[in-house]
């Protein structure tokens, strides 16, 4: 799977999927009346924020979390995982784990935002912790990637300069 991750068309096309999914979930605030539960990373933010939703505007949210917060990740793991498997070498078993963790924590987020959605409510401190270890991996996920890019970035320019 990681010799899959890690081709150029693969890398290309997770890459525009997740800014065209990104910028459609973008959409989905203005239709919901203020920002996804996913981005809210307190417990009484999230349930103020659950508490002003009508119903047409949960069912909204229920519908972007099943369908386009579900490929999301996706394709962030796809991308991240797959650069981290190009470029880290004999480390990139180790490399690919934080966007394996950020995608199993968003997937087990977006399962209890449907459950509190649908009016359990009393599991929103637990999805604010799954929030949050979804962006510290997402975080530490995206600093490996670019911190590789910029380590072969160099290594390239290094073996162009030197040649005679």
């Amino acid at each position: 799977m990681l010799n899959f991750l890690s081709r150029t068309p693969v890398l290309i096309g997770s890459f525009i999927g997740m800014v065209l999914i990104g910028n459609s979930l973008g959409m989905v605030g203005p239709k919901i009346g203020g920002r996804m539960l996913d981005l809210i990373m307190n417990t009484p933010d999230a349930l103020a924020r659950l508490a002003a939703m009508s119903d047409a505007q949960k069912r909204t949210h229920m519908l972007a979390t099943l369908s386009l917060d579900s490929l999301f990740p996706l394709f962030n793991f796809a991308f991240l995982a797959g650069i981290a498997a190009r470029l880290a070498g004999a480390w990139r078993r180790w490399a690919i784990l934080p966007a394996l963790i950020y995608m199993v924590f968003d997937f087990a987020e977006n399962s209890l935002e449907v459950f509190a959605l649908n009016g359990a409510e009393n599991i929103m401190p637990v999805k604010t912790v799954l929030t949050l270890i979804k962006f510290t991996s997402f975080s530490l996920a995206s600093v490996l990637a670019l911190g590789l890019i910029v380590w072969a970035l160099a290594r390239w320019a290094r073996r162009k300069w030197q040649k005679p």
